[in-house]
């Protein structure tokens, strides 16, 4: 059993350890944020994710825009509310958009640390 246990000990901490800078990424769609589009947050996940097409140089400029655009709505505005305006206007942001809908998405990708943390507890009683 303590084979079992190690090994998914391991396996956690490779899937986690390096991964805190896309996770923070997540935060700069949040209008709440500090990091609100700000490219420097945005890059390490935009960097990671790059296989779906997004053009880091472009996603810069990209941001810069965005950014300025909802300046008058960070009040009332949710990720939500930012991420829906995003993918309306994916003609205008492109990259942006596709960064959206990555930051959406990623959450799905954690069901299989969920369905370890599953199994871990199973192992354990």
């Amino acid at each position: 059993m303590f084979e079992i246990v190690d090994r998914m000990d391991s396996e956690l901490d490779a899937r986690f350890t390096n991964v805190q800078p896309i996770l923070f990424s997540c935060d700069a769609l949040n209008p709440r944020s500090p990091s609100f589009l700000q490219f420097a947050a945005t890059k390490p996940l935009a960097e990671a994710y790059s296989f779906f097409g997004i053009d880091c140089s472009k996603l810069q400029a990209q941001c810069i825009v965005a950014k300025n655009t909802f300046a008058d709505e960070l009040e009332t505005a949710t990720v939500e509310t930012v991420a829906k305006k995003l993918c309306d206007m994916t003609c205008a942001f492109p990259d942006l958009s596709k960064f959206a809908q990555v930051v959406l998405t990623i959450a799905v990708s954690s069901a299989g640390a969920e369905r370890s943390f599953s199994t871990m507890k199973r192992l354990v009683q």
